[in-house]
């Protein structure tokens, strides 16, 4: 097992420390000079509800790189055919479903069902559940009649507090396309203020996993100054196909053709310096990215 499949594994878990040393060695434990990355999974969006919302939300989701579960107890909206990006699509009572879910407590709960009945089942599964987010399509009115529910049934206001209802940011949508940017902004803003390591997404890493030999891996190890990007990974294949981002601009432009000379060679691991400068953008830092051909 490489090392990069030893972290897939660790961030199953929970976020990782991933030590770097200065030749290039990667390991668990620290090492004097190591370069230390916090390392963790990008959140899980469970969208409960396959409506005009949930299709919506769950498009902007699989475009910043969250994996998603779509749940409905409709088939004809929770098929794949409907969301072709989503991780796994569930057909099934709701809180049956909730109850077998196994989540993580970085997973983001979206709650718009096509009712009040099936949202307020969510909502109780969804407050047993381990989240760092958790929202409900309605009103105030709607909410405060659901929490008066769960309240009667023992949930405590703290409890209640973690749910954003009405859900999203409080920006005047309306439409499903913008009710969706209003609550990926809010996730944003949520998981954010909560974690302070890299966020990998799922499909980076079981890429990275399972890349042909001779494939560059190039990764971000520290940064100073003002930069566009203070930590990512980018995977460069021997066709010449990458998945992940180091910041773009000039910068990725560098490293994409050191990558590109490395592909399907022996060099051993090794670090560059990479400078903003003013023609490229308005920032000025210097970014130092490790490039390391996968054997």
């Amino acid at each position: 097992m490489n090392i990069y499949c030893e972290l897939r594994e660790r961030l199953k878990n929970g976020p990782a420390d991933f030590y770097t040393s200065s030749d290039g060695f990667h390991s668990f434990e620290p090492r004097a000079s190591a370069m230390c990355q916090r390392i963790g999974l990008r959140p899980m969006c469970v969208i409960l509800g396959g409506g005009y919302v949930g299709q919506a939300v769950a498009k902007l989701a699989s475009f910043i790189e969250m994996d998603t579960i779509v749940v409905d107890d409709r088939p004809e909206f929770s098929s794949k055919e409907l969301f072709p990006d989503a991780l796994k699509t569930i057909t099934g009572d709701f809180t049956k479903v909730m109850s077998e879910l196994s989540l993580s407590p970085s997973a983001c709960l979206v709650i718009c069902t096509r009712g009040h009945q099936s949202d307020l089942e969510c909502l109780r599964a969804g407050l047993g559940k381990p989240h760092q987010y958790i929202g409900m399509l309605g009103s105030k009115a709607k909410a405060g009649k659901l929490f008066s529910i769960l309240r009667d049934e023992g949930i405590s206001d703290a409890k209640l507090a973690e749910v954003c209802a009405p859900i999203g940011l409080q920006i005047g949508s309306e439409t499903p396309s913008e009710i969706a940017v209003a609550v990926i902004a809010q996730i944003i803003e949520k998981t954010k203020q909560q974690n302070h390591e890299f966020q990998i997404s799922r499909t980076l890493i079981d890429d990275i996993c399972t890349a042909p030999e001779g494939s560059v891996v190039c990764s971000i190890m520290s940064t100073s100054g003002s930069v566009s990007r203070k930590s990512g990974f980018m995977l460069m294949r021997p066709d010449r196909t990458f998945t992940g981002t180091i910041g773009g601009g000039q910068v990725e432009s560098l490293a994409t053709e050191e990558a590109f000379r490395m592909l399907g060679t022996n060099d051993k691991p090794h670090f560059k310096d990479f400078e903003h400068n003013a023609a490229d953008s308005s920032c000025w830092g210097t970014i130092k990215v490790l490039f390391e051909v996968i054997r």
